[in-house]
């Protein structure tokens, strides 16, 4: 439990920080974007891919900090009525279903990214299979927050919480 604990929070960082810097690139690529194409009139032609990618990532490691902290959508109100024991069982229902379909992001994700890997964009010197790289990636890290979870949400109703 402390290893899955302190490898949730060491991903939660790397993945906060790449994530930050991220929506620092594409902030500053929009705005030399915009000022070039508007102030000097000559688009830069290579900011737009760029700008997909960068957002690609962002995005889907933002999900996974959402897995972090609980912040993905879900609807609480039929499970906040439930009695305490129908209501943790079915969240542990829900986490395993969110695992399953984690584990088969990380399966399918990494194979159409390797298929795509021979693909080149045509401003950026970078492989279309970079930007698909960016699901099954993220989704490793969100599979650790769930996981996490789960075995916390475990251990708490056991009464094995510290």
């Amino acid at each position: 439990m402390k290893f899955l604990e302190r490898l949730s929070r060491i991903l939660d960082a790397v993945t906060s920080t790449i994530s930050g810097i991220l929506m620092s690139v594409l902030s500053i690529l929009t705005l030399i974007g915009v000022f070039f194409r508007y102030v000097l009139g000559s688009p830069l032609e290579w900011s737009y891919e760029l700008s997909i990618v960068s957002f690609a990532w962002m995005i889907f490691l933002g999900t996974a900090m959402a897995f972090k902290n609980h912040e993905h959508i879900s609807i609480n109100i039929v499970v906040d009525h439930l009695p305490p024991k129908v209501g943790y069982y079915w969240k542990q229902v829900i986490n395993i279903i969110i695992m399953i379909f984690l584990v088969l992001v990380v399966y399918h994700g990494w194979q159409v990214a390797m298929k795509t890997m021979g693909q080149k964009y045509n401003t950026i010197p970078l492989s279309k299979g970079i930007f698909y790289l960016s699901f099954p990636i993220a989704a490793l890290p969100a599979l650790v927050h769930v996981l996490h979870r789960t075995f916390k949400m475990r251990n708490d109703f056991k009464g094995g919480a510290k």
